[in-house]
Parts: C-alpha cells; structure tokens; sequence
C-alpha cells in the first residue's frame, strides 16, 4: 500500500511539471499574439489620459539657479514672465499646467491670419462662419454675406474679443474650424508649445481645449514678431466703416484695461495683449510691455476678478527691476575673429576671415550679474541647421547657474582677395575620416539594436527560464523523493 502511494506521487509531481509547462507555453503564445497590440492601444490612449487640467507643475525646468532674484507673491493659478527675444524664463508659477484659456486663444488664430492672409483680404461671412454663440458671448452681430477686410476683423478679435470674428477668419483660411484647429495645434508645435490642444478658434469652453501659462508665452512671442499684431491688440479703439449688410460704422475699444490712460489698471509700459474669461477658465490675461529696450511676456491664467492686472503688473515690475538685457555682439569677444590672415604672399596675395556674431543677440542677467559670471556652450550647425539660422555657422548658448539667458549666432565672413579659397565642410571631413574606427559610433549603434529587441523575444526567454527552474525545482524534489522510497521499500520488505 505504501508503495502505490509513492508511486501516485511520483505520477502526481509528473502532472504538476506537465500542466506547469503547459499553461507556460499557452501564456508564451497569447503574448506573443496579443502584446503588440495592447502596447500599441495604450500608446495611442496615453495622451489623453495624461492630460490633468490644474495639476500643479515645477518650475525647475526653467529656473534652476539658486541665486535667482526671488519673484513676487500672485494669486494666478498659473503664471509665466518671460523675456520676448530669448525666450528666457524670468518667473514661473505651474508653468506646464494644462489650463483653459478663454479668449486668449484668439491670439493664435490672429497670428495664422497675419500669416496667411493680407489685411487688404476681402472675407465674407458665410455656412460655418456663421455658427451660433452661447447667449451673452460677444460677436459683431456678423450677417450671411456680409463682406469685410481681414483687417476689421482682426479688429474685431482681437480689441473687441468677438468669437464670430474668430469663426469667420478661421472659415476664411481653412474652410472649416475643425480644419483650423488642427492649423492652429501644428502652428502652436512649432511655437514652442509643449501641452497645448486647440479645438476652435475663439476659446469657447470645451474640455478638450487647453494650453499652458509657457506654451501662451511662446505663441505670444511669435505674434509680437509682426508689427500689424503690436498695432491691433495695442490699440484703444478702432472704427469700422460700413458694409454691404450693415449701414452704420462699429466702434470696437479694446477690453485690456492697461492700455487706457484713466484706467486705475494702466501699464506706461503696456505694447499690446489679450483678454479671456469663461465660467471655467475665469479670467486669463496675456500682455506684452517693453522697457528700456527689454521686452517682457506676461501670461497670467486661473485669476479670481482684478487679480489677473495685479499679478501682471506685479511680475512686469519685478522683471525691469530685477534684470536687465545686454546684446552681447558688441562686449563678448571671446567667440569673435577680425581680419584673421590666412595666407600672405605676392604670388598668393592676401585672404582673411572674419568670425562676427550675427545681428542683434541679447542675454537677460539679474541686475549686478556680468557676462564674465555666464557659461558658455558652442554648438556646431550641420547644413540644414544653417539654412535656418541664414548661414551661421554655430550657435552660442549663454547660462547662468544652468539656467539659460540667451544665445547668439556666429557668422563666417570671407575677405576679398585674387585668390579664391574653400573651407572643408564637416561631412566631407567625416567622409575622409570613415575608414577610421568609430567605437562611440559603433556603441550608439549596439545600444540602438538592443532597445529594438521585439517583446516575444523577451517573453520566449522568460518562459524558458520558468521551464529551467521548473526542471532544476523537479529534479531535486525527485532525488529527495526516491531516498524516502527506498526507505518505505526497506521497511516494507523486513
């Protein structure tokens, strides 16, 4: 009896080791099927369910100097100072916080209109253009056929707010708002906006319409380029003069309290801004000023009633006070060349470079804070690069304590001589040298290969590590088995 028992464990340790095996390889062949899959929808489902409207973000990405001039107390949910040429974060309040923006959106829709369309443009309202309003939003009152400039109604978005103004350019330009918000998501991207989705172009509430307090900085910077955008949103009022379907001029004033002298919220430094308020927004507020040739972006959003010009001016102040801007292409002499000879003889005459920073390259300091006391980065330009800097050859970052506060561009310049002469280009260089063997090259290349491996690979070596141990667990259990075995035998036998 005793010996049939030993013998069902033995049988039973077999179909545990043989269902185990089993239920690996069925487990092997679903992932092997169904992985890439389900990799691929939650990939395709991440950017939505990463999205957090009001979650709190640092500001570490932008400031991370420890010697920074401390910045003032707001109440904005959401806050971003920058200086306009550099791009340099002054101040920072949740910058990266996904926030709705309300009619400071309109911004971007005036900038793809100032980039696509001339202001002598003749539109007419008409189909989509004509969309209806939430009761009480503000419109021009537009009428189906009515004809105007684009000019008016950049007026009329951008001093009055009307969201019908907004809708008819936006239908002027693509032919529908859905085909301008994708205009307006591609055109923020390359902006420089990093959290931000448009879903129209006026910034009526909807949820899937969001940005940041940076990512609003960043468009502004690219709108305050154009001199027509400085004018429009900077003006106090504007008259429009009859059209085909209403008889009477329409008087738009603008709704930024700063720009008027008798406002007890008026900037002397104020260039030009935008307005914004929805019941979930509340008031956004987004302006530019400029200073002793400094240029400073304000981008206020989540403000209780007043407070959005009292955090704006608040941070304007702080920023002329505590920094100052210096164009460093005529004071940093370290990356400049002049009248470098390069030969020098009667049968070769006489050839000379020069190596010149390129226009004007600003770098933002705290007051006190010299150019001596900045790090310096030089970065080579490839060809493609060049074309977009109008041939620099490489470009100079300045940073203060890690925090960036500037660059410049450097520019070669030929003298003129009899002889003619060439500089070798980087990749011809490269080509001379690819015979050479290029370790770091090679292991970029073996590290590349490895992240590729596929999943099933992966999974394939898992299953065979279970069956090793599962073999090495079965092999030891049978060894302890069979000495217990032998014993029962024994006593069975005496």
């Amino acid at each position: 009896m005793n010996f049939l028992t030993a013998d069902s464990g033995k049988t039973g340790i077999f179909d545990f080791i043989k269902r185990t095996a089993a239920f690996c390889c069925i487990l092997s062949m679903m992932l092997f099927l169904f992985a890439p899959s389900v990799t691929a929808s939650a990939t395709e489902g991440s950017e939505a369910s990463e999205v957090k409207i009001g979650e709190a973000t640092s500001a570490s990405n932008y400031i991370t100097s420890e010697k920074w001039p401390a910045g003032p107390a707001v109440e904005a949910q959401g806050a971003v100072l920058m200086e306009a040429d550099t791009g340099t974060v002054l101040y920072a309040r949740n910058p990266d916080t996904c926030l709705y923006p309300a009619s400071i959106t309109k911004i971007m829709t005036g900038l793809l209109a100032l980039e696509q369309c001339k202001l002598s443009d003749r539109m007419v309202f008409t189909g989509e253009a004509l969309k209806s309003l939430p009761h009480n939003y503000v419109a021009i009152q537009a009428s189906d056929g009515e004809e105007m400039s684009v000019e008016d109604c950049m007026n009329a978005l951008l001093l009055y707010s009307a969201n019908d103004a907004a809708n008819g350019l936006a239908v002027h330009m693509a032919g529908s708002i859905e085909a301008f918000a994708k205009q307006m998501n591609e055109r923020a991207k390359a902006a420089g906006a990093k959290n931000t989705h448009f879903n129209n172009p006026s910034g009526l509430f909807e949820k899937n319409h969001y940005t940041t307090p940076y990512d609003m900085c960043m468009i502004m910077r690219e709108c305050v380029k154009f001199e027509d955008f400085r004018r429009i949103a900077g003006a106090r009022v504007y008259t429009m003069a009859p059209t085909n379907r209403c008889q009477t001029e329409r008087v738009f004033y603008s709704k930024h309290d700063m720009v008027f002298p008798r406002s007890r919220e008026y900037y002397e430094y104020y260039v030009c801004g935008k307005t914004g308020y929805t019941d979930e927004s509340r008031n956004t507020l987004i302006t530019m000023a400029e200073k002793d040739g400094m240029r400073l972006i304000c981008c206020v959003m989540g403000c209780g009633k007043g407070i959005q010009y009292k955090d704006t001016r608040a941070l304007f102040d702080y920023g002329f006070s505590q920094f100052t801007a210096t164009d460093v292409s005529g004071s940093d002499k370290r990356f400049t060349l002049k009248d470098v000879g390069i030969f020098a003889s009667d049968d070769m005459g006489s050839n000379c470079i020069n190596i010149t920073m390129e226009g004007t390259n600003r770098v933002v300091l705290p007051v006190g804070t010299g150019l001596e006391s900045l790090e310096t980065r030089l970065t080579y330009l490839d060809e493609n690069d060049a074309d977009t800097f109008d041939g620099c050859f490489a470009e100079v970052q300045y940073l203060y304590e890690g925090t960036q506060v500037g660059f410049a561009k450097l520019r070669i310049e030929k003298g003129t001589s009899e002889s003619e002469f060439e500089f070798v280009s980087s990749s011809e260089k490269q080509e001379e040298i690819s015979a050479e063997p290029d370790t770091a090259g090679a292991s970029e290349e073996i590290w590349y290969r490895t992240r590729q491996i596929d999943i099933r690979i992966l999974v394939g070596a898992a299953v065979i590590l279970l069956l090793v141990f599962g073999f090495v667990f079965w092999k030891i259990y049978r060894k302890k088995n069979r000495g217990i075995r032998f014993n029962k035998k024994r006593r069975w036998r005496r």
